[in-house]
């Protein structure tokens, strides 16, 4: 009979310094409007983190998030809200579109001569 063998730990950040971090931005995200709540903020953050950020550049990343944007975005795609208007004059790193269709529509402005 084979040992039992424990499941792999979920992927996340361990660090109660980090965890208590993000906890400390949900208020500048606005969650609650798009019904993100703490706990799903917490989930986006992390996965941001485990995919962006190596060990010592995680609480760097979690300080400079545009965590409104990320909050709408990911308010979106969960089904929570129609239509995103953002600044893209930034680094973005979109994905690919898992289900449905993505439209956008740019627009460009610019003063009179």
């Amino acid at each position: 009979m084979s040992p039992e063998v424990a499941p792999p730990a979920e992927p996340g950040v361990s660090d109660d310094s980090l965890r208590a971090a993000i906890s400390k931005r949900y208020a500048d995200s606005g969650g609650e409007r798009y019904g993100i709540t703490p706990e799903r903020f917490q989930q986006i953050v992390v996965e941001a983190v485990l995919r962006y950020a190596g060990e010592p550049e995680r609480a760097e990343l979690i300080a400079s998030l545009h965590v409104a944007d990320l909050v709408l975005a990911r308010a979106c795609a969960d089904g929570n809200s129609d239509l995103i208007v953002f600044d893209f004059n930034g680094v973005h790193r979109g994905g690919f579109v898992r289900r449905g269709h993505r439209y956008m529509l740019q627009c460009g402005f610019e003063g009179a001569d």
